[in-house]
């Protein structure tokens, strides 16, 4: 089963699929950065204190902050 989510909630080591963004602006800056609709992405690390997290999309390492990350749907298995 899928549950959806945002990046900013998932948990090192999580993967899900990135379905849409909350926010136009930030939307075409990750596309541009390879982050688009149904590509995979992987929780690498996450600063301390709700510093930036870094994801791998695309064998691509790409941090951003949390409050940008609470900005994009992804799609999880319900296990993730």
């Amino acid at each position: 089963m899928l549950v959806r989510k945002t990046l900013g909630d998932l948990k090192i080591g999580d993967k899900a699929k990135v379905v849409s963004y909350k926010n136009e602006e930030l939307s075409v800056r990750l596309i541009e950065m390879g982050c688009v609709p149904g590509c995979e992405v992987k929780m690498k690390h996450k600063a301390p204190l709700g510093g930036p997290m870094c994801f791998c999309i695309n064998g691509n390492n790409l941090s951003i902050g949390k409050e940008e990350a609470s900005l994009v749907d992804v799609e999880t298995n319900n296990n993730a």
